[in-house]
Order: C-alpha cells, then sequence, then structure tokens
C-alpha cells in the first residue's frame, strides 16, 4: 500500500499547497516558477522552474528531522542545462552545515552533513536523464542514504555515524540556500516520516493518478469496511464539485442509514456526515468545477476539516459517531 505518514505532500498543481495536515504550505518567491502540465499531460499538473535567481518555493520551519528515519519522493523533469536542487534543508551561514540537499545532477546529486561535525557526511552519484519525468524516491535509515529511480534501487551512501539534521533554517523546493537554483518541471513531492521499503516505492512509482466521473445518480463503488475506529482517522478524496447541492456523497465508512462517518457535499460545503442525521460542515465553499483535496479528521474527539491543506472552521466539530457496521440499514 501508498504509505500516508507524511511530513509534507506537495501535489503542486500549481501551487504551493501542502495537504499533509501539517501546515507546511510554501511561498512561490521570484518570477521564475509558473503551472505546467505534469507527466500525463494535465494542465496545472507540476510547476515549471526556470532556474533564474532568486526562483523557489520557501517553505517555513517547523520540525527537524534530527537523527530519525525519512524519505523524500517526487517526480521531475530536468531541463539539461539543470545544476540547481529539486528539495533542499540547509544552513544560511554554512552550506555544509546540518543539511541536506537533492536533485542536483553528477558526484552531488544529493548531500548529506551533520549539525556538529560538517566532515560526517558525503554525496550520492546519479545523473539524472533530461527532458524526462522520472521517478526519484531517497531514503535514510540509520546511517545508510539509498536512492531509487523508478523503483529500481541506484545507489547508496554510508557514513561513519548517523547524521543529525538539527538546524532551524526552512526548506525550500527549487533552490538550496539560494546559490543555485532548479530548471525544469517539479510534481508530487512529498517527505514521509520512515525509510520507504522497496515495496512502497514501487507502489508509489506505479500508481496513475486516474479518477472516476460518476453520474450522480446510481454510480458507485463499494469495499469493505475500512475500520471500526471513531476517533483518530482521517478521509481525504480529490474532487470536483459540479454544482450538485443534494447531499451528494464522496466516501462513507459504514452505512449512511444508521452508522459510521463519511465525507459529503452539503449545499456546495464540504461536511462530515455521521449516521443520517448529523453534520459537522465547513463554512468554505468549494469552488466550482476546480480539482480541489478534502480531508476529515478525528482527533482525540473533535473533527477537523481541511480544503487543499487548509484548516476550515467546523460546525459542531464534537459530533459523535457511531461505530461503523455494515448489513445494517
Amino acid at each position: 500500500p501508498i504509505p500516508t505518514d507524511t511530513y509534507m505532500n506537495f501535489p503542486l498543481n500549481g501551487n504551493a499547497t501542502d495537504v499533509s495536515g501539517n501546515n507546511h504550505s510554501g511561498t512561490i518567491l521570484g518570477t521564475g516558477v509558473a503551472a505546467t502540465t505534469d507527466r500525463y499531460g494535465n494542465a496545472s499538473g507540476a510547476l515549471q522552474f526556470d532556474g533564474s535567481t532568486g526562483s523557489y518555493i520557501d517553505i517555513p520551519y517547523n520540525t527537524s528531522v534530527g537523527k530519525a528515519d525519512f524519505s523524500i519522493s517526487y517526480w521531475a523533469n530536468p531541463a539539461a542545462s539543470n545544476t540547481g536542487f529539486v528539495f533542499a534543508k540547509n544552513g544560511v551561514s554554512d552550506v555544509w552545515a546540518s543539511q541536506f540537499r537533492i536533485g542536483s545532477t553528477g558526484t552531488y546529486f544529493g548531500c548529506f552533513s551533520d549539525q556538529t561535525d560538517p566532515s560526517l557526511g558525503g554525496g550520492l552519484l546519479y545523473n539524472p536523464t533530461s527532458s524526462v519525468w522520472t521517478y526519484y524516491a531517497l531514503t535514510r535509515e540509520g546511517k545508510t542514504m539509498t536512492l531509487y529511480i523508478n523503483g529500481i534501487l541506484q545507489t547508496t551512501l554510508v557514513t561513519t555515524d548517523t547524521i543529525n539534521h538539527l538546524n532551524t533554517e526552512n526548506y525550500r523546493i527549487g533552490s538550496n540556500n539560494g546559490t543555485t537554483y532548479y530548471n525544469g518541471k517539479i510534481d508530487d513531492l512529498k517527505m514521509f516520516k520512515h525509510a520507504l521499503s522497496t515495496d512502497e516505492i514501487n507502489a508509489i512509482y506505479t500508481y496513475k493518478n486516474n479518477a472516476l466521473a460518476f453520474d450522480g445518480v446510481d454510480d458507485q463503488v463499494q469495499a469493505p469496511l475500512a475500520t471500526t475506529a471513531t476517533d483518530n482517522v482521517t478521509m481525504e478524496a480529490w474532487v470536483k464539485w459540479n454544482g450538485a447541492t443534494t447531499y451528494p456523497t464522496i466516501l462513507y465508512n459504514g452505512s449512511t442509514h444508521y452508522n459510521g462517518y463519511g465525507l459529503v457535499v452539503n449545499n456546495g460545503k464540504i461536511s462530515i456526515l455521521c449516521g443520517s442525521i448529523n453534520y459537522s460542515e465547513s463554512t468554505t465553499s468549494l469552488t466550482l468545477n476546480q480539482w480541489q483535496h478534502l480531508a476529515a479528521v478525528r482527533r482525540s474527539g473533535t473533527w477537523e476539516l481541511y480544503v487543499d491543506g487548509i484548516a476550515t472552521a467546523v460546525t459542531n466539530s464534537n459530533t459523535v459517531p457511531n461505530t461503523p457496521e455494515i448489513g445494517r440499514a
């Protein structure tokens, strides 16, 4: 299965919105970052970076990974002239101190060094193919950094001790510390909270972002009950709302007539339905005929709603769902 434990999740659909729920949305700086087609040819499905000075995405500091395992996953289509980095976190005063940066070319495609000992680290060698969409996954597990290209292990770096990434500088997409800038396309960048397994990497690589069209009459997809949990759960989906206001159901876990919970649209607003009558509703209306990422989280007894990674106020946030069941009307 595709893992969901992300520090950050940037679809890069023409913007710098983080949809992980961790509030890491960035700011596009400079004049050289623009929406472009993704690897499927979808308009505004990725971002184009032209390599010009000052053009990148700045992501405010929130946390450092320290010595914890992590992974970085993304699709990229670099220009032949690219020397910039796809994703980085490194110091401003000393480029080598407590940093990692990946996605350039040659000996230092990926660079890693320690917070207090810049000599503890090294580089990952790789020369990306230009003008071609390629899937990249980098894992850090203890002292070992491993690079996968299109799901295949490419190269490994083993350091003498576990690198400690502790600085409080911002993360960046499309630049390192402002000395180089990426030239090419980037899409679907994620940072995970563990070292991805080979199976997880291949699940991400082979997954194709297709969508289903529903007629609003009798179309549906049925699946086994996902969970019987009523707290500390998350539901999410990408939707393109067509304006229907008759309570269309996006997804539901349980029975809409009696128990469980799900995401529905109520008069143009994303809502959580518990059983058949209890609603927790956002105060934000959906945008007509535009793809948007929706997420509902029940955390410690309270419902939270997110639209494109941004929290929205919720009415009746303490609505308690009954235990999800199937086969009961």
